[in-house]
């Protein structure tokens, strides 16, 4: 275990980056895209497991997000990923926008689908290293232009989801987003089933001739128009229909040309389309930067009261039962701050070699923390919330192994006892001091050092 790869409060870590040109590089995710101390964190459930007859001898792994402020009693509204796992973290983080646009009312309470392709027995999940058309069952349920999908989709997925979760059966409460083939794959589901969804956001969107996309625009020039509201983000550097050892330009292969008749197309139709055109390539990088403004155009004229006598629906939107008394909050960021040392770990379900938790020394200090494994710095910021309950706590790297990333944590203070759990895929917070194989939570016990 090297030293150099030391992360937050100790920890050492391996970061899984994807790689990016230069002109992907400028989009940066934003506060809304963030963590924040208040603001009520939905729950993360999953992975479950769906079979499909339509895809026969298939399955497919998928999350659901709770927000917080979800009543069984009223209707949600809901939105569905398609290549779920890509939307849980890494450049999207679904869960935190939703969690700070529905905090704030900017969209309505929505339960999330994280939904991957699938594939058959004996083939592995695919890795994000490997992750695309190659691999598993994703080339033929995305990429084509039948109702297979959306079958799937209403048929298969909904009824289980309808189960458990009271889901509004308005078309204009539900959504569906993708990124590359997930793009026309979710389009193509409410082209096929706009009794079923209305709303979608498309990223890098490949209406190209990989099983016949390219034909979308002049579909939709020779259809009446249907009622769908769509956004659609593209780079001018994506796939430009020259192969990568040169060769014969191909319009049909053209990825940005492809999503430029597709916004022709719409807008000649009358579709209620928008969409952002930046320099980036076939990345996630401005989508996920900009996924906070395409959720709050899409769900813009959700219906909301507004009434200048009841101000109740122009505050924040916590639930009941977490406006808790935050009168131990003063007295925690107090006694919180200090020097620890870490008296055990473990990290899925497996304890820390007690040679690493001598060397890590950790410092508190106004809302800054300083960690040393060895010789080796790890520094930021980190905010509590007690409200919460467990209470929160949101730790953000700003130099070492750790700059640019943030972790939502729960954490515990009894006297000189600090125990800490969080996430390391930042996905979202823990919500019980326990660690387990196949995840990513880390758990310490650290003790105060008396000077």
């Amino acid at each position: 275990m090297k030293k150099a790869s030391a992360g937050v409060f100790g920890l050492c870590l391996i970061a899984i980056g994807a790689f990016a040109a230069p002109t992907d590089d400028v989009y940066l995710l934003g506060p809304d895209s963030q963590p924040h101390p208040g603001v009520p964190q939905g729950k993360i459930i999953g992975p479950a497991t769906l079979p499909s007859d339509i895809f026969t001898n298939t399955t497919r792994n998928y999350w659901v997000y709770v927000p917080a402020q979800y009543d069984p009693a009223k209707p949600a509204s809901l939105m569905i990923f398609e290549d779920g796992h890509a939307y849980l973290n890494g450049e999207y983080r679904i869960p935190y926008v939703f969690d700070n646009l529905i905090y704030r009312r900017e969209m309505p309470v929505t339960i999330a689908v994280f939904v991957n392709p699938g594939h058959h027995p004996g083939e592995p999940e695919p890795t994000d290293s490997d992750w695309g058309d190659r691999t598993g069952n994703r080339r033929l349920e995305y990429n084509a232009l039948d109702d297979k999908y959306a079958r799937l989709t209403v048929d298969e997925l909904l009824p289980v989801i309808s189960k458990q979760y009271n889901i509004s059966p308005d078309p204009e409460n539900r959504a569906i987003a993708g990124a590359s083939s997930g793009a026309i794959c979710a389009f193509t589901v409410a082209w096929q089933r706009p009794d079923q969804f209305r709303k979608v956001i498309s990223c890098i969107g490949s209406f190209t001739a990989i099983l016949g996309g390219d034909a979308y625009p002049e579909m939709i020039l020779t259809n009446d128009a249907k009622p769908i509201r769509i956004f659609l983000q593209d780079g001018l550097n994506d796939n430009r229909g020259v192969g990568r050892g040169g060769g014969a330009y191909n319009p049909a292969r053209d990825w940005h040309g492809q999503n430029l008749k597709m916004v022709e197309a719409l807008t000649a139709k009358k579709y209620d389309v928008n969409y952002v055109w930046g320099i980036g390539t076939h990345s996630h990088k401005q989508g996920g930067a900009i996924m906070p403004e395409m959720l709050r155009w899409l769900w813009r004229d959700y219906p909301r009261p507004d009434d200048p006598k009841d101000g109740s629906n122009r505050s924040f939107f916590v639930p009941a039962d977490m406006q808790a008394s935050t009168t131990n909050a003063p007295a925690d960021a107090t006694t919180i701050q200090g020097k620890w040392k870490p008296a055990t770990a473990e990290l899925a379900g497996q304890p820390m070699p007690e040679a690493v938790l001598k060397s890590i020394s950790l410092k508190l200090d106004n809302g800054k923390y300083e960690v040393f494994v060895g010789a080796e710095p790890d520094r930021g910021t980190y905010s509590l919330d007690s409200t919460s309950n467990p209470k929160g706590m949101v730790i953000t790297g700003t130099a070492g192994p750790n700059l640019g990333k943030t972790f939502p944590a729960i954490y515990e203070l009894k006297g000189d006892t600090l125990r800490i759990c969080y996430d390391l895929s930042g996905t979202a917070r823990p919500t019980e001091f326990k660690t387990a194989a196949g995840t990513r939570l880390y758990l310490v016990m650290y003790n105060r050092v008396k000077d």
